[in-house]
């Protein structure tokens, strides 16, 4: 399972040290994203793109989750029930 961390750090120098912590915990860079204020420079930092900052990928995950279960409920208890006939065995004398 994937675990989120999310930090608030006061500046981008705290931001570094925390990337480089957590490059030392064997946290691989590719892996870190970074937001920070219009106009602000992260320098070797990755800057999260639209998807992270708004967490689309992960709503969207969820939601198709929670939809096809619902559907599955919702097919499941609409569908009638058919019990077998029992069967009849006439014997002809």
């Amino acid at each position: 399972m994937r675990r989120r961390l999310y930090f608030l750090l006061p500046d981008v120098e705290s931001a570094k040290r925390t990337a480089n912590d957590l490059l030392l915990a064997r946290i691989e860079d590719r892996h870190m994203r970074f937001l920070a204020k219009r106009g602000t420079n992260l320098g070797e930092l990755h800057e999260a793109s639209f998807l992270f900052k708004t967490d689309l990928v992960h709503g969207a995950g969820i939601g198709l989750m929670l939809g096809a279960l619902g559907g599955l409920v919702l097919a499941r208890s609409s569908s009638p029930i058919r019990r077998k006939a029992p069967s009849r065995s006439w014997s002809r004398c």
